[in-house]
């Protein structure tokens, strides 16, 4: 079935009884337009010469990809093209190039037969009602009556009648076209006359309405007049809402009001807004629990001015709320021996969000102690980097990318310089700032957002007895490739604590216990320990965890370790035996999980070959494609069992979504989609930086290869947004060796 008009020819079918069709490919005169989804059954082309034969071709295509090669034409002609109505005489409006609606190329027009008169204007009427009055007028000398009726479209392929009604000359009356934001085109139609072909003139008139029109253009977040990407529980923020008239009249006086997941938090009243201006709201907010939380804010909120346009004035954004960031000593108060020592101390940040950067300035008193070193050996911003002691003050710099928990940023070394000893030395952090991927602060304790445990050292000239300390908690996996910094899942992983005797005395046997999240994993026992040495435990630990990809994601966990647990040593201080710090163990993704399968397996008198034609590696952003190109030489007597197409990719942005891609196939007969992936092997390491999916896609293409020929890959991204990088896809088949040969 076909319906026409001059510039388009609508084609409608029915679909084949099949219950495995997919869809159905477009050609109009030889050319692919589009595929028709089963069930859809039409296709509309548009923007067509009058007066002129089209033919349209197509092709079906059943669920597997298998294309029926035999196609199905249909020829049909479009409408006879419109002369120029000279009996539209006047036009007169508020658009803003008349000058452009009064030539014959401005699509007002008669049917061939002198019958219809058409007017349509390609004006946008945008916030605004138009209102059409329709005159008619005796142009002939005589009684000219006709009836008409009013339009409207959005892209002039479909029309709807609005209204329209009476005839008779000198006959005014009013029709309201309603506009908003998008591009309308109005038509007015003649739909019977008498006294053809002397025609009525026609007056289009339209009448701006004079209305503002509010909008929220921007929300953003601050703490403490910073901005910041995610706000802190407990920490009172201001929500800034940036409110926009883009009527064209001012507004009086209206309500703002803001909402945190559906609830109201506050009102605010704006006094006027100029056409064209910008206004800025402010709320004040305090979330009390962590998680993701949507801001709504709401101009005109009682909806006491009436707009141009009522269903823009909504803006919604979601925003992350984490626990108060904080940086900590670790141990928070350490104990060190004059001249006899040196005591390590880690600088820890414990954050719930990801951190790119990181400073840290602390501050100690230089005349009972130094820092003599900081060891970055571990720590999660590497690379680091420090300034020496300038008088009570040191530096550290961390330029590497941090993933959320609790982390170690160095381990500073101190030593006790002061000969009279007895002296306590703070240990005060007076800057800390560390941004987010956006470079908002995620700790900036200069403006009061996260907070800091400042720590001590006590030095004396000895301790005496016997004083047993927990000096550090390591916990990593050991593997064939070298030691990973992080404990990963459902592997076998170490956990070492060091205790040292920093007392005067030897220490005989006790044990040291390890808890993990509270509840003890470990005890392993230490036979003795000299006055003044250090000694390290192992624990085996296996935390259970699966692949980001399958939903899981990265788990962090409390372990404290516990020297003397048993109370068995007698010690000048038993307030410093215990240590905790957080360890998040992590999927590794570097280890196969997706074991290779058998796909076919037989015997076969013939050949295995692989190429990569001229095909290259690359990145490709939304839109682009590239082709490579593949020369097929079959030995004489063969013919192709199998053939298989693997497209590689890596890189794929956005962080954590899987690639769009479109795959093509050219050979000697034509161009063909391939819409069915036989297997899709996709992965990522899901932690780290550069946390991103790389795999292959596998395509059956035995029915397009099966001679000796040039052939070509196309790989197009069809992603709407990021990149992805195809290496040179890989043509795999087997031959076999005809009857006989």
């Amino acid at each position: 079935n076909v319906t026409y008009e001059p510039t388009y020819i609508k084609w409608e079918w029915t679909d084949p009884a099949d219950a495995d069709l997919s869809h159905v490919m477009v050609y109009l005169i030889g050319v692919f337009q589009t595929n028709v989804s089963k069930g859809v059954q039409f296709y509309n082309a548009t923007g067509l010469s009058p007066d002129t034969e089209y033919t349209l071709s197509t092709h079906t295509v059943d669920t597997a990809g298998n294309i029926n090669q035999t196609w199905v034409n249909h020829t049909a002609r479009t409408a006879i093209g419109f002369a120029w109505a000279q009996s539209v005489v006047s036009y007169t409006g508020w658009w803003s190039n008349p000058e452009n609606i009064l030539g014959p190329d401005d699509d007002a027009y008669t049917s061939s037969d002198g019958g219809t008169i058409i007017v349509d204007m390609g004006t946008t009427f945008s916030n605004g009602t138009m209102y059409v009055n329709r005159h008619y007028d005796d142009v002939c000398g005589g009684e000219s009556m006709a009836e008409f009726g009013i339009y409207v479209s959005p892209d002039c392929s479909s029309w709807t009648f609005i209204g329209g009604d009476g005839c008779g000359p000198l006959n005014d009356s009013d029709l309201v076209v309603p506009f908003s934001n998008e591009t309308r085109y109005v038509k007015i139609k003649a739909e019977g006359y008498y006294n053809a072909p002397c025609l009525d003139s026609v007056r289009i008139s339209g009448n701006l309405s004079m209305k503002p029109d509010l909008t929220v253009t921007d929300i953003d977040t601050y703490i403490n007049g910073v901005r910041v990407g995610q706000l802190i529980v407990n920490y009172e923020s201001t929500i800034r809402a940036t409110i926009k008239n883009i009527g064209n009249t001012n507004a009086s006086g209206f309500n703002v009001s803001l909402s945190v997941n559906g609830t109201l938090i506050d009102t605010k009243t704006v006094g006027s807004l100029s056409k064209g201006a910008s206004g800025v709201v402010e709320f004040n907010w305090t979330p009390t629990s962590e998680g993701q939380d949507e801001l709504c804010v709401y101009a005109d909120s009682e909806s006491s001015t009436e707009e141009l346009n009522e269903t823009n004035n909504e803006k919604c954004t979601s925003v992350s709320v984490i626990a108060e960031p904080y940086a900590y000593f670790a141990p928070e108060h350490s104990t060190g021996v004059y001249c006899q020592n040196n005591t390590l101390v880690q600088i820890r940040i414990n954050a719930s969000v990801d951190t790119y950067g990181l400073q840290v300035d602390m501050n100690f008193d230089p005349t009972c102690v130094n820092i003599t070193a900081v060891d970055p050996t571990n720590s999660a911003w590497q690379p680091v980097d420090w300034s020496r002691p300038h008088s009570d003050k040191i530096r550290i710099i961390g330029f590497g990318h941090a993933t959320s928990g609790d982390n170690l940023l160095a381990n500073i070394t101190l030593h006790c310089i002061n000969m009279a000893c007895d002296c306590t030395s703070y240990l005060n952090f007076s800057e800390v700032c560390a941004w987010d991927y956006c470079t908002d602060p995620v700790i900036d304790t200069y403006a009061g957002i996260g907070t800091v445990h400042n720590g001590t050292i006590e030095c004396t000239h000895t301790i005496p007895g016997i004083d047993l300390n927990i000096t550090a908690i390591d916990a990593y996996h050991e593997g064939l490739y070298g030691t990973s910094q992080d404990p990963w899942f459902n592997l076998s992983n170490e956990i070492a604590a060091t205790v040292e005797n920093v007392g005067t005395e030897d220490a005989g046997a006790f044990n040291v216990c390890l808890y993990i999240d509270e509840e003890l994993m470990g005890k392993r026992s230490v036979s003795g320990l000299d006055a003044g040495n250090s000694t390290t435990v192992h624990f085996e630990w296996t935390p259970i965890g699966c692949d980001c990809a399958d939903g899981c994601s990265p788990k962090t966990y409390t372990l404290k370790a516990i020297a003397d647990c048993d109370d068995d040593i007698i010690e000048s201080n038993e307030n410093n035996n215990e240590l905790t710090r957080q360890e998040t163990a992590y999927w590794n993704g570097y280890a196969a999980d997706e074991p290779l399968e058998n796909f076919v397996h037989g015997k076969l008198r013939g050949g295995l070959l692989f190429t990569t034609g001229d095909s290259v590696y690359g990145k490709l952003e939304p839109g682009e494609s590239r082709t490579g190109t593949y020369n097929i030489s079959l030995p004489q007597g063969a013919e192709v069992e199998l053939a298989r197409l693997n497209v590689y990719y890596t890189w794929v942005y956005p962080q954590g979504s899987l690639p769009q891609m479109e795959v093509k196939i050219k050979n000697q007969t034509g161009t063909y989609v391939l819409f069915s992936v036989d297997k899709k092997y996709d992965d990522r390491k899901c932690w780290g930086g550069f946390d991103l999916y790389w795999g292959n896609w596998v395509y059956d293409v035995t029915q397009y290869i099966q001679e000796s020929g040039t052939y070509e890959i196309t790989v197009k991204c069809t992603q709407s947004s990021g990149s992805v990088c195809p290496a040179g896809p890989g043509i795999l088949y087997y031959t076999k060796m005809k009857q006989n040969q």
